[in-house]
């Protein structure tokens, strides 16, 4: 029973994250919980110790636990951020088992991701086209906002659902049917185009990224530079086309980056709107070199460190982890991360020996690699929204081993 209202609840999480961040959170919280009920009467038995990815997250659980009660000078703030995180966890182990042992949510999740990003994208682009949405949202400035209304964050969406739409177009395409794989191709081409024009420059890194990092395992060496070649001079022209995308795109990141007279220091080659956050979150982490300030701290501390440049969050994960959770913090992401190039070296390495079409697992990889990739802008690290869309990604690439 438990699992069968699991999988129907899993299966509105796409739309609901476009309501906002409670429906999502309340959904993934119950799935958490019901979760944990069926460990404890032993539905669920999971061997711990053949799932790796698990078990360290386990151990980042409880030393997030550790430094909000050790290290924090905010101690109920940071644990806040890190008791409940445990909610996650138990979402990934509750929602790895459905695609384990549910063949029914194989079928049906791709059904409803398609039916949302199909339903957002019409409704985007009509915004781009007309200059208003259904819900009444302007667009304005070269930015996109769709059925996400005054939230500038349909363009991080769309690229964190891409990568898994895509993936699960490859597991089950066989079986499709010609109009099933043109409505696919349709929703490919629409998403791809409202990622473009959304105006979220992270957003638009991450895609240039995810098919740099597909087709590179895809094809051979010259068939990529011709695709790549190719690819980026369309992109170019669709920018430049639009006075609203190349505003946002090219004006703008101009000005971000080429500011001052001259380049004084590292943090002079920084976005402008960036530099001051990164330079102050480095400055917490050395200050607080093995366990940082305290976990989700960085606005209680930014203002006692210089260039004292305050926000709710640095912009970048891996800065944020090391102000906030100290080297420590930085061995789970960089352990993650190294992995995932690990798992992608592999991949590539197959496709050289013979002539492998990408499956599912390597198709999320990639995403994942994106998700975490170090350089990307992002949001804050502890956010229940983006740890919502980060733990969907990390559920179809790492497997968790049940007992049968």
């Amino acid at each position: 029973m438990l699992n069968k209202l699991n999988l129907y609840l899993f299966l509105l999480i796409p739309f609901a994250l476009v309501t906002g961040p409670f429906i999502p959170d309340l959904i993934v919280s119950f799935i958490a919980l019901s979760t944990l009920i069926m460990l404890f009467t032993r539905k669920i038995e999971i061997n711990l110790f053949k799932s790796k990815f698990l078990l360290i997250v386990l151990i980042f659980y409880f030393y997030l636990l550790f430094n909000s009660l050790i290290v924090s000078n905010v101690v109920y703030h940071s644990l806040g951020s890190s008791l409940f995180y445990f909610r996650f966890i138990l979402f990934f182990v509750g929602i790895n088992y459905l695609f384990q042992f549910n063949f029914e949510l194989n079928k049906k999740f791709p059904l409803a991701l398609l039916f949302t990003c199909v339903v957002i994208s019409l409704d985007a682009i009509a915004q781009y086209i007309i200059g208003v949405n259904l819900l009444g949202y302007q667009y304005r400035e070269g930015r996109l906002s769709g059925l996400f209304g005054d939230e500038l964050i349909i363009g991080s969406y769309m690229i964190k659902f891409l990568p898994i739409l895509l993936a699960f177009y490859i597991l089950l395409c066989k079986n499709f049917k010609i109009k099933t794989k043109t409505l696919y191709l349709i929703a490919f081409f629409m998403i791809f185009f409202v990622i473009t024009v959304s105006g979220e420059r992270a957003a638009l890194l991450s895609l240039i990224l995810f098919i740099f990092l597909f087709s590179f395992v895809l094809l051979n060496f010259k068939k990529f530079v011709i695709f790549l070649i190719v690819f980026l001079s369309f992109l170019s022209i669709f920018i430049l086309s639009n006075e609203g995308t190349k505003q946002r795109y090219l004006y703008e990141f101009k000005d971000e980056i080429f500011y001052g007279d001259k380049k004084v220091n590292i943090y002079s080659f920084f976005p402008k709107n960036n530099s001051g956050l990164f330079q102050t979150s480095i400055n917490i982490g050395k200050n607080n070199i093995y366990f940082g300030s305290g976990v989700n701290s960085f606005r209680y501390e930014c203002a006692n460190h210089k260039p004292n440049v305050c926000n709710t969050h640095p912009h970048n994960t891996y800065l944020q982890i090391f102000s906030e959770l100290g080297l420590f913090g930085l061995i789970f992401i960089f352990t993650l991360f190294i992995t995932l190039i690990y798992k992608y070296i592999i991949s590539y390495q197959q496709s050289l020996k013979k002539d492998t079409v990408l499956n599912f697992s390597n198709v999320m990889v990639i995403a994942s690699i994106v998700s975490f990739f170090p350089i990307m802008t992002n949001g804050n690290f502890f956010n229940n929204y983006l740890s919502i869309l980060y733990f969907i990604t990390l559920i179809f690439t790492f497997n968790v081993s049940f007992k049968k």
